[in-house]
């Protein structure tokens, strides 16, 4: 379970795939909107301490700015809110990076979702490409 590429995600709505530049090739997730989400099935994050995204997204002019939230959503794209992480803008699509939200979750298995939203004053298409997601054991 500790990373799962974004592409093979069991659902996709409303998202592509492209080939990849970030470090160890394949392919990322993109044509990330608002409200767009993607799931794993399942996944237990009553063994995780922490959840990391690997993204990219933004220009020069916005690096370091929040860029999107990623909510983590248990069963359902509406279902209980587990945490939500604020990615702030790389300097490019092709400028990788990582962020971290610490989780505190009962044991059990979810389908869990991955619902992307913009923020106040910023983008509400192209949020983020995402190549994939880590899941720290406690």
């Amino acid at each position: 379970m500790p990373r799962q590429q974004a592409e093979f995600a069991q659902v996709k709505q409303n998202v592509t795939i492209a080939n990849t530049s970030d470090t160890g090739g394949g392919q990322h997730v993109n044509g990330i909107d608002a409200g767009d989400a993607i799931a794993f099935d399942p996944i237990n994050l009553g063994d995780a301490s922490a959840v990391t995204f690997r993204y990219s997204g933004g220009s020069a002019a916005t690096a370091g700015t929040p860029r999107a939230t990623v909510e983590l959503r248990l069963d359902s794209p509406t279902g209980p809110l587990a945490g939500t992480a604020t990615l702030n803008a790389t300097t490019g699509n092709n400028a990788w990076s990582s962020q971290t939200l610490p989780v505190d979750q009962p044991a059990g298995g979810h389908r869990l979702y991955l619902v992307f939203q913009p923020v106040a004053g910023g983008p509400t298409t192209g949020l983020v490409n995402l190549n994939w997601v880590e899941f720290t054991p406690r």
